[in-house]
């Protein structure tokens, strides 16, 4: 959610109030559409695409709701992680960077819808 809204902060200061609910929409759809599931992270994970993967707040919410998920019931998932994780390119320690890549998502949002609101003198 963090992340998310600091996105529809940034969108609302990028788009006229007429137009940013949709734009919002179009956004979340497209951060769906790269959050690495199908196609996978590993497929997508390359130039361009892995930078657009990257900046998306479900591509970090997808790998970290998944290993907290094997996380929490290891004796259910027993012998089914690493082959699920790794067909999607995750890793199983790297919760603590999901969250940190979360956090500076919505961080770099919020600066960023910042400077547009400071610099286009809106009247918000």
């Amino acid at each position: 959610a963090w992340a998310a809204s600091g996105q529809g902060y940034l969108l609302s200061m990028l788009f006229s109030p007429e137009t940013a609910k949709f734009n919002g929409l179009l956004s979340c759809l497209l951060c769906m559409m790269f959050a690495g599931v199908e196609p996978t992270y590993k497929k997508l994970n390359k130039g361009l695409t892995g930078t657009l993967l990257n900046l998306s707040f479900a591509r970090w919410s997808c790998e970290g709701l998944t290993v907290l998920e094997f996380k929490m019931y290891p004796e259910v998932y027993d012998g089914y992680v690493s082959r699920t994780l790794n067909n999607y390119g995750w890793e199983t320690e790297n919760l603590g960077g999901c969250m940190v890549g979360l956090m500076w998502l919505g961080i770099g949002f919020r600066v960023l819808a910042f400077l547009f609101m400071k610099l286009s003198n809106r009247n918000k």
